[in-house]
């Protein structure tokens, strides 16, 4: 969930699913990570304590919510989870894991994913306001270079999340697209915003910090 200008929570929720577990302890983030292995403390909340975010994390966490806003950005990017007994995990920071926390790996349907963003709009309704407005942001989906294709999967999950969002009437801000429509569609490749094939270019960061500075504008 992003919140550039205002209090935001920094860390990395990739996941509906990730998404409902924060958003139902919200108030109650230091409690939940106490009072598990302490080995997954960086798994819990997307990798909550990552020198990275750690500081902004421990801020958000210390502090009272923040429940006088009108807007929440999410970034939804996978449909793989990582479940210790009933708690979600980043599939990204956990995976490799899995033996050792007996940890159990979901990939989440269509109909699941349907499911979970009617339970955050109603979560955040509840927890901030009724006219809450909702934002997302997808998992990057330009072509590939070796393909001139799109990833299926990835293009899959994009696509579903429009087609959500209209349904639920919440707005969603393609990344991909905003790329493909301000340079030349033919120009605009998956490898030159990632270029390890894991972790984004500085391009793309700030082209998100860009939309994301948009929304809260208007």
């Amino acid at each position: 969930m992003y919140d550039y200008g205002w209090d935001y929570f920094p860390a990395r929720l990739h996941t509906t699913r990730e998404i409902i577990h924060f958003l139902e302890n919200i108030e109650n983030i230091k409690n939940v990570i106490d009072n598990n292995e302490s080995g997954l403390t960086n798994f819990i909340f997307g990798d909550i304590y990552h020198p990275q975010v750690i500081n902004d994390s421990t801020k958000f966490i210390n502090n009272k919510v923040n429940k006088n806003i009108n807007k929440i950005i999410m970034e939804i990017s996978s449909r793989k989870v990582m479940y210790y007994n009933d708690i979600p995990l980043s599939y990204f920071y956990s995976h490799k894991h899995k033996e050792k926390y007996n940890l159990v790996e979901k990939i989440l349907t269509d109909e699941e994913i349907d499911f979970d963003l009617n339970y955050i709009i109603k979560l955040c309704k509840s927890i901030f306001n009724e006219n809450i407005e909702l934002h997302i942001i997808p998992h990057l989906n330009l072509k590939t270079k070796s393909t001139l294709d799109y990833i299926c999967e990835r293009n899959n999950l994009v696509n579903l999340l429009e087609y959500l969002c209209n349904k639920y009437n919440i707005k969603i801000h393609n990344v991909g697209k905003y790329i493909e429509n301000k340079n030349n569609s033919n120009d605009s490749f998956l490898e030159d915003y990632m270029t390890d094939s894991l972790h984004y270019s500085k391009d793309y960061d700030n082209v998100k910090s860009f939309l994301i500075n948009k929304i809260i504008e208007v």
